[in-house]
C-alpha cells in the first residue's frame, strides 16, 4: 500500500501544474501584506483568511505530490544490485578487457504514450527509466540492463552476454523529437546506444554523449572487425 502511494505521487509530479503552489505563494505575500499595512478588523480577517488558505495550498502541493529529490531517491533505489554477479569471480574478471573500462549508461526512455515533465535543470523526465552497465570482456560483451517504470512496479530486466563476432551493429543515433504530453509539446534531443545482434533482439539504452561513449563504440566496433575476421579465417 505504501509503493502504490508512492507512484501515486510520481503520477501528480507529471500531471500537476505549478498553479496551485504560485496561489499559495501569493496568498501568503498577500497575508505579510496586510499585517504590516492592513487597517482595521477586515483587514486582519482577510490576512488570517489568505495566511491559512495559502498554507494550505502549499502543504497539499507538496504533500500530495513527489518532488525531484523524491524521484532521484525513487530510482536509486530501485538500480540497486544491477551490476553482473559474476563481477566478484575470477573467471569473469580475468576475461575483462584491459583496454576498454566497465560501461554505465542511465536515462529516461523517451517514447511516446508516457508522461513528461521538465525539471529544474531544464532536463526532460519521464515515467521511464533505463540504466545499463556494459562488460567488455575478450570474445564478448556482457550488458545488464534494467527498466523501470516510475508509475507500477513494472520492470525488465536482463542480463546477456554476446559475442563480438555475433553483433551486427554497435553504435549511437541521435535526433531531435518532439514528446507530447497533455497540451504540451517538448522539443529534445535523444542519444541512443543500439545493439544489433544474431544472439538476442535489439537492445535500446538511453545515453548522454560522452568522451567515454565515443571511445566505448570505437574500442567495440575494432573488437567486432576483428572478431568477424578471425571467423571467416577459420
Amino acid at each position: 500500500m505504501k509503493e502504490n502511494n508512492v507512484y501515486k505521487k510520481n503520477a501528480a509530479y507529471f500531471s500537476r501544474g505549478e498553479a496551485m503552489k504560485f496561489i499559495g505563494i501569493g496568498l501568503l505575500a498577500l497575508a505579510v501584506i496586510l499585517f504590516f499595512y492592513g487597517w482595521g478588523y477586515l483587514s486582519y480577517v482577510l490576512m488570517s483568511v489568505s495566511f491559512v488558505a495559502g498554507l494550505v495550498l502549499l502543504l497539499i502541493n507538496s504533500l500530495g505530490r513527489s518532488s525531484e529529490e523524491d524521484i532521484d531517491v525513487f530510482i536509486e533505489n530501485k538500480m540497486r544490485g544491477l551490476e553482473a554477479k559474476e563481477l566478484y569471480e575470477k573467471s569473469f574478471i580475468k576475461r575483462q578487457s584491459k583496454r576498454l573500462a566497465v560501461y554505465r549508461s542511465e536515462g529516461y526512455e523517451l517514447t511516446e504514450g508516457l508522461m513528461y515533465k521538465k525539471g529544474k535543470n531544464g532536463s526532460l523526465r519521464s515515467t521511464k527509466y533505463t540504466e545499463a552497465v556494459i562488460y567488455p570482456l575478450d570474445t564478448a560483451i556482457l550488458v545488464c540492463y534494467r527498466s523501470i517504470s516510475l508509475l507500477s512496479d513494472e520492470i525488465k530486466e536482463e542480463q546477456i552476454e554476446i559475442r563480438y563476432s555475433e553483433i551486427s551493429s554497435f553504435r549511437v543515433e541521435s535526433e531531435l523529437c518532439k514528446m507530447e504530453f497533455g497540451k504540451k509539446l517538448f522539443d529534445t534531443r535523444k542519444h541512443t546506444l543500439i545493439i544489433e545482434s544474431e544472439a538476442a533482439a535489439p537492445i535500446y539504452l538511453p545515453i548522454k554523449e560522452s568522451t567515454l561513449t565515443d571511445a566505448l563504440v570505437e574500442g567495440i566496433n575494432k573488437k567486432i572487425s576483428k572478431a568477424k575476421e578471425e571467423k571467416e579465417a577459420s
